[in-house]
């Protein structure tokens, strides 16, 4: 079950989405409000900033991209939360799954 959450604590921490052929697209946030992006086609850094269950990303040298996101916890594990981003523009939709590196998992 999908949930949307007040705060952004359970953002933190890394998160990608495989492209095949082993190639991903990563989002590392962190609790200092940085974020990195990279893909096989750019890498971003920039600040993010949450209110309710709205995220906007605003990258060093670029305008700013606002985005629905949501949760999903299925089992439990290292690939248990999943993070769906929605563009309030475009309104597409892209799935993350939390790195399983990332220490910081929050589902049980």
């Amino acid at each position: 079950m999908a949930n949307s959450i007040l705060t952004g604590h359970r953002l933190i921490g890394k998160w990608y989405n495989g492209l095949g052929n082993g190639q991903y697209i990563r989002f590392q946030f962190t609790d200092v409000g940085a974020y990195a992006y990279s893909s096989p086609f750019k890498s971003i850094q920039g600040i993010f900033d949450i209110e309710d269950n709205q995220l906007t990303l605003t990258p060093s040298d670029g305008e700013a991209e606002s985005y629905t996101f949501e949760f999903e916890c299925i089992g439990t594990g290292s690939f248990s939360e999943y993070l769906t981003l929605r563009s309030n523009a475009t309104h597409l939709e892209t799935s993350y799954h939390r790195d399983p590196t990332d220490p910081n998992q929050f589902c049980k």
